[in-house]
C-alpha cells in the first residue's frame, strides 16, 4: 500500500514593508528594531547585542541608513557623564514612530488579503478588502454606466454585478477628484439608516430614483431597532435599519415581498487609487 501523502498545508500570505530611497532600500522591520534599540540603550555595541548583530555589522547598517536617507537618523554625542554616545536624531525618531504606525496598518492589510483573497474556489472582491472595517454596512463594486453632469451636482448611474443600477448625486468636485468616467470600476457605499424599506408600492411613483424590489431574507432583532436583509431580483443584498415599530407596521417576515429605496444624494462613492 502505498504511504499516505501528507495533507498540504493551507495557501497563506505574507508580506514585508521595507523602506526605500529612491530606488535603494533603507531598510525593513530589522534595521528599524536597531534604531529602536538604539534609541533606547544609547549606544550602537549595546543596540547590536539588543538585537543579535555584530557591533561592524550594526555599524555598518546605520552608516548605509545615514547616506541614504534625507537627514541623518544617527549622530554622535561627545562629553557627558558616560564620555558620550549615540543617539537617534529627530528625523530618526520620527522614522522610527511612523514605520512603526506603517507596519501595523500593513500586517492587517495582509493578514485582510488572506483571509479574503486565498480561498481560489471564491471570487476575490477588493471591496471585501478595502470596506470590511467601514461603516457603511452597504457596499458593492461597478462600473459607472453613465455619467451627467450639472452645474453644481453630476448625476453617475452605476451598474453593478448582477444588472442592478443605482443613481448617486455628488458635486462636479467629487466627479473630478475621483477622476470618475463612463466604464470606471468604483465602489458603492450605502449607510444601512439611509435605505427605506416598503411594501404595496405597486406602480406608485416615487421621488426616490433608487427602488429595487425584492424579498426580505433575514431579519436581526436589535436592542432599539432591527436590522431588515433584503435580496432583490437580481440578487442583491441590502441591508436596512428600521424601528421595531416600523417592523411591526410593514408586518415583516422572511419571504415578503418588499421595495427598497435609496436616495442618490445618500450614495457615496468610492474608487481604488
Amino acid at each position: 500500500m502505498p504511504p499516505r501523502r501528507p495533507r498540504p498545508a493551507r495557501l497563506g500570505l505574507t508580506g514585508t514593508l521595507t523602506l526605500a530611497a529612491g530606488d535603494t532600500d533603507l531598510g525593513g522591520a530589522g534595521r528599524v528594531a536597531l534604531l529602536e534599540a538604539l534609541a533606547r540603550d544609547g549606544s550602537i555595541n549595546a543596540a547590536a547585542r539588543r538585537v543579535g548583530l555584530s557591533y561592524k555589522a550594526a555599524w555598518d547598517a546605520i552608516d548605509a541608513m545615514n547616506a541614504l536617507a534625507a537627514e541623518p537618523l544617527v549622530e554622535r554625542v561627545t562629553g557627558g557623564r558616560g564620555g558620550g554616545g549615540t543617539r537617534l536624531t529627530a528625523y530618526g525618531r520620527k522614522l522610527v514612530d511612523r514605520y512603526t504606525q506603517l507596519a501595523q496598518v500593513h500586517a492587517r492589510f495582509v493578514a485582510a488579503l488572506d483571509r479574503a483573497g486565498m480561498d481560489l474556489d471564491s471570487p476575490f472582491s477588493l471591496s471585501t478588502v478595502l470596506t470590511m472595517r467601514t461603516s457603511a454596512r452597504n457596499h458593492w463594486e461597478g462600473v459607472v454606466s453613465a455619467l451627467r453632469g450639472g452645474a453644481v451636482n453630476d448625476e453617475v448611474e452605476v451598474t453593478l454585478a448582477g444588472g442592478t443600477r443605482l443613481l448617486a448625486i455628488i458635486t462636479r468636485t467629487s466627479t473630478v477628484a475621483l477622476g470618475l468616467r463612463v466604464h470606471a470600476p468604483v465602489i458603492v457605499l450605502v449607510k444601512s439608516s439611509a435605505v427605506i424599506v416598503a411594501t404595496g408600492l405597486g406602480d406608485a411613483r416615487l421621488s426616490a430614483e433608487n427602488r429595487l424590489d425584492g424579498n426580505v431574507a433575514r431579519i436581526v432583532p436589535g436592542a432599539v431597532n432591527g436590522e431588515v436583509a433584503v435580496v432583490t431580483a437580481q440578487g442583491l443584498e441590502v441591508v436596512a435599519i428600521a424601528s421595531h415599530s416600523a417592523l411591526r407596521g410593514l408586518d415583516l417576515a422572511p419571504g415578503k415581498a418588499v421595495s427598497v429605496l435609496i436616495k442618490p444624494s445618500d450614495v457615496v462613492l468610492a474608487v481604488v487609487t
